[in-house]
């Protein structure tokens, strides 16, 4: 039987059954909103019961369609030097979005992506790059989009689909950029947070430092105020010298294949 989580507490969860019935059950890493299989309890045959369940179960859904639609469940983040953020519900829309940067409030203040599917808001959020000349049709442009989701899966399913959504604008507009998609953990994105910075251009930085001889010499600020796209070329500059030999092959950050969650708070802490 299948049933769809209300509330989590502790250990345990209620869930609202196909059959109206809300039953507590041991939480098993259960989300609200998420769909469950469950064993089938015996039901009661009282009418004015069976009504008074109907009556809850109608309650309920309406409980959990507006609490659904109000949390956040995942983000998503576009840069270029702009940086703008995502966040958006179990149905992919946008709940929520805010600047990383000076450069993203000048670029939020031209948009209304508000309740709109995050396809809708990607695009509209191309268009208007495109309108601002952000994505010039004279150079070489990069859009890094970041996506961080409960499940890794979805996180690269979302990226990629994204990744699509833009390329198609791009073209729509005779404009051409290279698209690198990442995906994050929710301990990569809060660290992120923590710091006021763009996770996915934090990530990059991180690479960079990484695949520097020294990564002393790479001053986290100053880059995270770069671009994405200056950011990738001088992770492939330092790609291109060997740091310990030769056999050293690290990817560098562009495309859905390298979207790896990462936990890099104890490296940076070290440094």
């Amino acid at each position: 039987m299948k049933g769809i989580v209300l509330a989590v507490k502790d250990n345990h969860a209620a869930v609202l059954t196909e059959n109206g019935d809300v039953q507590k059950v041991k939480a098993k890493d259960y989300r609200v909103g998420e769909t469950v299989i469950l064993q089938p309890r015996k039901q009661a045959n009282s009418p004015l019961l069976k009504l008074g369940i109907s009556a809850a179960a109608v309650l309920a859904f309406v409980i959990v369609g507006v609490l659904s639609y109000f949390t956040p469940s995942g983000y998503v983040t576009i840069d270029i030097n702009p940086s703008i953020e995502y966040s958006i519900n179990i149905f992919d829309r946008v709940i929520a979005a805010q600047a990383i940067n000076p450069a993203g409030e000048d670029l939020l203040a031209l948009l209304s992506v508000k309740n709109k599917s995050i396809d809708r808001a990607v695009a509209l959020t191309t268009e208007k790059l495109v309108e601002q000349d952000l994505i010039s049709a004279d150079e070489a442009n990069s859009i890094l989009i970041t996506a961080s989701m409960p499940r890794e899966q979805k996180s690269s399913a979302l990226a990629v689909r994204l990744k699509h959504c833009i390329q198609n604008k791009l073209s729509n507009n005779n404009r051409d950029a290279e698209v690198i998609t990442l995906t994050i953990s929710k301990t990569d994105y809060e660290h992120a947070r923590e710091l006021a910075v763009s996770p996915g251009k934090l990530h990059l930085v991180e690479r960079l430092q990484e695949n520097a001889g020294d990564p002393g010499d790479i001053n986290v600020e100053e880059w995270l105020n770069k671009s994405a796209g200056e950011i990738n070329r001088a992770i492939r500059e330092h790609k291109d010298v060997p740091k310990n030999g030769p056999g050293n092959d690290e990817p560098d950050a562009s495309g859905p294949d390298n979207a790896k969650p990462r936990d890099n708070r104890q490296k940076r802490r070290e440094r």
